[in-house]
């Protein structure tokens, strides 16, 4: 694997208590004989090394992917989560309420780590798969695979801005988008978000990083911090415990991000945006819907209003959910599922 390194700049306090506990968790597993640079010691194995997970080849990657279909399995959504690099567990909770509507009984669902993150196969940072453009292409090559037809579409948060790039260059086959959290349609402004991640999840890990090394599972196993590392996203402080999880991508996150939504490459915690979404989402034809938290500061109701503002067709009002952050379906399941329902009717 090429080594995936941040610069210096990055890293400070070697012996911050944030460490301590996963330094110590290194320490055990090799007191235990154990190598931490191996998947399913600090992080959970990809499909690459666990034969039981569900999983389809995508133009030549391992996803970590499932299909689940009832009736005439002739519905067909697709749910994108966020990240870029997270995984789809924190969604599935949603999935099971919306597919349980007597409405959606003939839905075929298809859910999957994007390229990179979750527990799909781990690629090098110099492939040129990571990138925003890569993901469009592994959702039309999807779409073909399980559907043969335009399809319905939730996402949130990076799912959004995912399609919305899919809807830049396959504009007729969503006929149904609904947005949770999504990112903004336009943004070329300066982001601490970097400073954010790094400053509290990896950067405090000098002596670990030092120790581990540079194995994809030590990258990700680091970022395990990075939804602590967003207080604007919740209402209350511990709200992330929630969220459930398996496994980030690091590697995913990073090039991803560089390679569609960054203006230029990173080179420091403070980046700036760079993506547009804004003429190719007036070409959108099919009804959308918006739902979003009303502790979520970052990505809240008038990011929502921005981006209903630039996609054509039948639109659904902005739904706020009181009391709810940036995983608003964590937060208020049932709220989120019954609109979610609605913004998939016909």
């Amino acid at each position: 694997m090429e080594r995936f390194i941040l610069p210096k700049k990055f890293v400070r306090h070697a012996f911050a208590p944030k460490a301590l506990p996963l330094v110590f968790a290194t320490l055990f597993f090799a007191a235990c004989g154990n190598d931490p640079s191996q998947d399913g010691f600090l992080v959970p194995k990809t499909v690459k090394d666990d034969a039981s997970l569900p999983a389809a080849t995508i133009r030549g990657t391992k996803l970590h992917l499932v299909v689940e279909s009832q009736g005439t399995g002739t519905d067909y959504i697709v749910f994108l989560h966020g990240g870029p690099g997270y995984d789809y567990r924190s969604l599935i909770p949603l999935k099971d309420k919306v597919k349980a509507d007597p409405a959606m009984n003939n839905a075929k669902i298809v859910m999957y780590d994007q390229r990179g993150g979750g527990l799909s196969e781990r690629l090098d940072p110099s492939d040129a798969s990571l990138s925003v453009a890569g993901h469009v292409e592994d959702l039309e090559a999807i779409r073909v695979a399980y559907f043969g037809a335009p399809m319905k579409v939730v996402a949130h948060s990076f799912g959004g801005a995912l399609l919305q790039a899919y809807i830049a260059k396959y504009p007729a086959n969503v006929t149904h988008a609904v947005f949770i959290s999504s990112m903004p349609p336009k943004n070329n402004k300066d982001d601490d978000l970097l400073e954010s991640i790094f400053n509290t999840a990896a950067g405090d890990y000098t002596w670990q990083r030092n120790l581990l090394g540079e194995s994809h599972a030590e990258l990700d196993f680091r970022f395990i911090n990075f939804l602590s590392a967003q207080p604007y996203y919740y209402c209350s402080e511990n709200d992330y415990k929630k969220v459930p999880f398996w496994r980030f991508g690091y590697v995913a996150t990073i090039k991803t991000m560089e390679n569609g939504l960054l203006a230029n490459p990173v080179a420091g915690p403070s980046v700036t945006y760079g993506y547009d979404f804004v003429s190719t989402n007036a070409s959108y034809t099919g009804k959308s819907a918006f739902i979003v938290g009303a502790c979520d500061t970052k990505l809240g109701k008038p990011v929502a209003n921005a981006l209903s503002a630039t996609l054509g067709g039948t639109k659904r009002s902005v739904l706020e959910v009181s009391g709810a952050g940036h995983f608003v379906f964590t937060d208020k399941l049932d709220t989120v599922a019954t609109e979610v329902i609605q913004g998939l009717q016909p």
